[in-house]
């Protein structure tokens, strides 16, 4: 071989294993050259570092239907963001669609977690949203740490209660009250029939949830001593003024039970409440003797 060719053949292999030692460190171990559209392999961290302002220190673009980035972690978090100043509004990471029908962001879990957690300091909303929309199939447990016994129902009925010591006892009437769960109602000797002999204040819920509440029934519990009750009203507004009442049910039915007893007052239809509503008596006294008519309780049952 003369020297030309083996100065060939030597320049050859050079050539060859310079060019194999640069495809050997191309995309593989620490200092490698980042290759597109290959697979590129390093155990170390890989730092991109620089100050842009107003745009993306990396900008990655797919324009078909794949994903813009993909991460994944077999043991630690397949993406994370950070927004590392203490103050300013940006988030550590934004989700961001144009489309009527994708979400923002979306959590996924097929193992059975939660597809969102939100973890705060002590003290702070776990979450903030800019609508008041109502969200389909997000129910909340706990709502000023009360669970759904603690509420009135949206449907069903209510049953009130009222304590004889809130009669009104009209003019040359008063109220004596007793040890137990009632209070007599006496004359000055002077009256008969005294029409409104005493009003109770009836304070009701008018609505749960937006929704009117009616009254069903109503229940005056009572002794007689002597005096009877000749008329019975059930009405909301004014209390003290006729004028300004809407009648929701009167009778003129006696009542004289010398024991304790009940008596229902029900309207026929069962009525919207619109405003205070009182329940008004109507009493027979006798002049010059000893007449009374004890009052324990009135019970309303109010539903939709």
């Amino acid at each position: 071989m003369n020297g030309f060719s083996k100065g060939a053949a030597i320049g050859g292999i050079a050539g060859a294993l310079v060019a194999g030692s640069t495809i050997a460190l191309a995309g593989t171990g620490v200092g490698g050259i980042f290759n597109l559209g290959v697979q590129n392999t390093v155990d170390a961290q890989s730092t991109l570092k620089g100050s842009v302002s107003g745009a993306a220190q990396l900008r990655v673009e797919n324009g078909s239907s794949g994903f813009g980035v993909f991460a994944l972690s077999t043991s630690g978090k397949g993406v994370y963001g950070k927004h590392s100043a203490t103050t300013g509004g940006e988030p550590g990471v934004q989700g961001e669609t144009a489309s009527a029908a994708g979400a923002g962001v979306v959590g996924r879990n097929t193992g059975g977690g939660p597809g969102l957690s939100a973890f705060v300091d002590p003290g702070n909303p776990p979450l903030s949203v800019n609508s008041n929309t109502r969200v389909a199939n997000l129910n909340a447990d706990l709502v000023d740490g009360k669970n759904s016994t603690a509420f009135l129902s949206s449907t069903g009925d209510i049953v009130a209660w009222y304590s004889p010591y809130d009669y009104w006892p009209a003019p040359r009437m008063h109220v004596v009250r007793s040890f137990g769960p009632a209070v007599a109602l006496y004359s000055d000797g002077t009256v008969d029939q005294v029409i409104g002999a005493v009003v109770l204040p009836l304070d009701q819920p008018q609505s749960i949830f937006g929704v009117g509440l009616k009254l069903k029934a109503l229940t005056v519990c009572f002794k007689a001593q002597g005096a009877q009750i000749i008329g019975t009203r059930v009405h909301y507004g004014q209390a003290a003024d006729p004028g300004q009442q809407t009648v929701v049910h009167e009778d003129t039915f006696v009542h004289s039970s010398p024991g304790p007893t009940c008596y229902d007052v029900t309207p026929s239809t069962p009525t919207v409440i619109a405003g205070s509503l009182y329940l008004a008596l109507d009493v027979q006294f006798y002049t010059s003797e000893a007449t009374a008519l004890w009052l324990y309780s009135a019970r309303a049952r109010l539903g939709t």
